[in-house]
Parts: structure tokens; C-alpha cells; sequence
């Protein structure tokens, strides 16, 4: 057979034309996607939040004033140091900025003070860049407001040394004195203290919650559509077996329905759909062991057991598992279109590459609803530490996530045509 004919043959496969057609759109949908949520992500930085806890009372005032007017944050003052850590163990806050109450008294010493800034690192790669960045620039400011400050004390205190008289001896006694207070003038008086909250120093570490999210939901997809091919083939299969025991039948003359109304029981509509659901169930079982081992296998630090990893890992893997499937199982092969969607929609809006609160408002409330929003929250706790209320939270979530998934499925099979 010439090539031709074989091109031919091979174009008009159903398989071959949904091939070309994913080849073509997932770009498209990716591109889509990623450039909405993240087209304008500098100009939503104000939805971010500090915190400030000020122990000098007498710079309290101007010094909350000033943040206000230095920075695009929306920033909330704490009375009690417990209460502000608490709120950026909870992510309330992504950055708490501590003032200490001899601040005001050292600058007027001459001497250096510090500025505590403090960090949590179980947050997006870009919101803790940010965070550092934006430290170290309200630093700056402080240092420039704090030589403002000692030039002024100095003027006023020169004013007050000069001495009576006119003459050479009065300028050298002001040049001395102008030297003297010179030399104690620091234009850096103001240093920045970073702490790291919940820090994992390796770098892989970073990229761990994306990872696990993007191999869980892929691997999601692809046993889905294995899944379904199958079913595809047992359906055909069972629909031959039909249409031959119902000619035997008839050959045989059956006297009454009962007969008949047993040949077509064959295959029941949830048959496959219950079978389906148990092969998911074992693979999340084993795939998630298999996450844990390498967990362990590459020495990634973790601040839970590996009970509650893997308990976490399995709820996550499965409820993706059943959020792909709905796709899947309602739609047929253009459910996979819908995965490609929702693969591309969990990446962006579930926080892992840049927080939530720096999307648009639509990704910001459709990761309500995704599963990888509440499995990137988890781990982040699980691999940096925090308060494990993220991992309990997300897990309900997850949960919730799935078992909506699953009796949205399963109504399909009593809507959809018999086999």
C-alpha cells in the first residue's frame, strides 16, 4: 500500500485526530491560562498583609504612620508578640516586622539598634522573595528617617557648643567640635534582623509541593484514560455477548420475559462503575507509599510522621484521582480537555508559584473548589513546619473535594445509555 493510502488511513483514526487536536489546544490552554492569573500580579501586591509590633511607645505613632505611607501592604498592628507570631504561623500575615522598645533611646545614644523581621518560609517562592526584599528596602527607609534624626540632634547640639567670641581660636574649637560629632554620625544605624520562620534550608524543598501536586494529577489523567479505553473495550465486548444470548433465545422460543429480562441484567450499569472505583482505590494506596518511600529515599525533612505523610499523600493522590475521573466518565475523551483545564487551573491558583492572594479574583475563589489548593497547603506545612491546623483543614477539604466528586460520578452511569 502506497504512503499515501497510509497517511490516509492513518488521519482518518479517531485516535490520530484527537492526537493532533490536544497538540494544538494544550498550549493554546495553558498560555490561556497562566497569562490571565498572573498578567497584573505587581499591581495586586497590596493584597498582601504584615504585621507591625512596636515596643517603643515613644516612635509608635510616627512609625506606623510612616509604614502606612512607605509601603503597598495592608498592614495590621499587634499588641502581644504571641498574637502577631500566632497570626504568621497561620499565614494571617506573610511578614511580622518587631520594633524593640529601646529602639528611639539608642538612636539618641548615637549607638546602633536593630529591627526584627520576621519571615514565615511556608509560603509561595515568590511571596518570600518578596518579603525579603521588601525588608530590607522598609530598612533603608528607617536608616534614611534615623540620620535625618542624628543630623538634626547634631545641628542643634553644634548650635549649643559654640563657643562666645569671634576669631581664630573660635573656628578651630567649631571645626573640632564639627569633626567630633562627625565621626559619630552613622548613616546605617538601623539593622535588619532577619528570622526565618519554619525554614528548610534545601532547595529542593521549594519545589516539592509542586511536584507532588503536577506528578499526582498527571498520573491521575493517565490512569483515567487507560481506565476508560478498557471500559470502552468491556462494553463492546459485553454488547456482543448480549446480542448473542438474546439470539439464542429467541431461537430457542422463550416463553416468557423473565428470560430475556436476565439476558439484558448482563453487564449492569454500576458493575464497571464500582469495579472502576476499587482499581482507583488500590492504585492511591500504592502510589502513595511509593511517594512516601522516595519521601525518605531523598532525605526530604518533613515536620510530621510518616503515618500522617502518607495518610495526607493518600487523601490528596485520591481526590484527585476522583476529580479527574468526573471528567472523564461524564464527558468521554473530551473530559480529558477538561483535565488539560483544570491540570493548568490547579497549578496556577493553588498557590505553590505565587500566592493566592496576587491572582485575579476568579482563581482566587475557583481554588475553593480544587483539590491541589488544599494539597499545596498541607504541604507546605508537612515540609516546612507550622501549625498542622493546614494540614487538618485541607484535609477535611480534600475530603469534602472527594466524596462530592465521587456522587457526582456516580449518578453518570443511571443518566448515561445502558451497556
Amino acid at each position: 500500500m502506497s504512503l499515501s493510502k497510509r497517511l490516509k488511513q492513518l488521519l482518518q483514526e479517531k485516535d490520530t485526530r484527537i492526537g493532533i487536536a490536544a497538540a494544538l489546544v494544550i498550549p493554546i490552554i495553558f498560555f490561556l491560562v497562566w497569562m490571565t492569573a498572573y498578567s497584573g500580579v505587581e499591581n495586586r501586591i497590596e493584597r498582601l498583609s504584615i504585621g507591625l509590633f512596636i515596643e517603643d511607645e515613644q516612635v509608635k505613632k510616627e512609625m506606623v504612620l510612616q509604614m502606612q505611607q512607605a509601603t503597598p501592604f495592608d498592614i495590621t498592628i499587634y499588641e502581644q508578640f504571641a498574637e502577631a507570631k500566632h497570626a504568621l504561623d497561620n499565614k494571617n500575615i506573610m511578614m511580622l516586622i518587631q520594633v524593640p522598645d529601646k529602639f528611639s533611646g539608642q538612636l539618641q545614644a548615637g549607638s546602633t539598634t536593630k529591627i526584627v523581621y520576621w519571615i514565615n518560609q511556608a509560603n509561595a517562592s515568590m511571596t518570600k522573595s518578596l518579603m525579603e526584599s521588601s525588608a530590607f528596602r522598609i530598612n533603608e527607609q528607617f536608616n534614611k528617617q534615623a540620620f535625618q534624626m542624628s543630623k538634626s540632634a547634631m545641628s542643634f547640639a553644634l548650635e549649643q557648643q559654640l563657643p562666645a567670641g569671634n576669631g581664630e581660636q573660635q573656628s578651630i574649637e567649631i571645626t573640632a567640635a564639627l569633626l567630633q560629632m562627625l565621626d559619630g554620625l552613622k548613616n546605617q544605624s538601623v539593622e535588619a534582623q532577619l528570622e526565618k520562620v519554619n525554614e528548610n534550608k534545601a532547595f529542593s524543598a521549594n519545589m516539592v509541593p509542586l511536584m507532588v501536586i503536577v506528578s499526582s494529577f498527571v498520573a491521575a489523567m493517565v490512569l483515567n484514560m487507560k481506565l476508560t479505553d478498557a471500559e470502552s473495550a468491556i462494553k463492546a465486548q459485553l454488547l456482543r455477548e448480549q446480542k448473542d444470548k438474546k439470539s439464542y433465545a429467541l431461537n430457542k422460543l422463550a416463553k416468557n420475559k423473565e428470560q430475556l429480562e436476565r439476558f439484558e441484567k448482563v453487564g449492569s450499569r454500576y458493575n464497571l462503575f464500582v469495579a472502576r472505583q476499587l482499581v482507583l482505590a488500590v492504585v492511591a494506596i500504592l502510589a502513595s507509599g511509593a511517594v512516601v518511600g522516595l519521601f525518605y529515599s531523598f532525605h526530604i525533612a518533613t515536620s510530621v510522621s510518616p503515618i500522617q505523610l502518607y495518610g495526607f499523600q493518600l487523601l490528596l493522590f485520591f481526590s484527585l484521582i476522583v476529580f479527574a475521573q468526573l471528567f472523564v466518565v461524564w464527558l468521554g475523551p473530551l473530559g480529558m480537555v477538561f483535565n488539560i483545564v483544570a491540570l493548568s487551573v490547579q497549578l496556577v491558583a493553588s498557590g505553590v508559584l505565587v500566592s493566592r492572594e496576587l491572582l485575579p479574583a476568579v482563581y482566587e475563589k475557583l481554588s475553593l473548589y480544587l483539590p491541589a489548593t488544599y494539597g499545596a497547603e498541607g504541604y507546605f506545612t508537612i515540609v516546612f513546619g507550622g501549625s498542622l491546623s493546614y494540614i487538618q483543614s485541607s484535609s477535611i477539604a480534600l475530603a469534602a473535594i472527594t466524596i462530592l466528586s465521587l456522587l457526582v460520578t456516580a449518578v453518570a452511569p443511571a443518566v448515561k445509555k445502558r451497556y
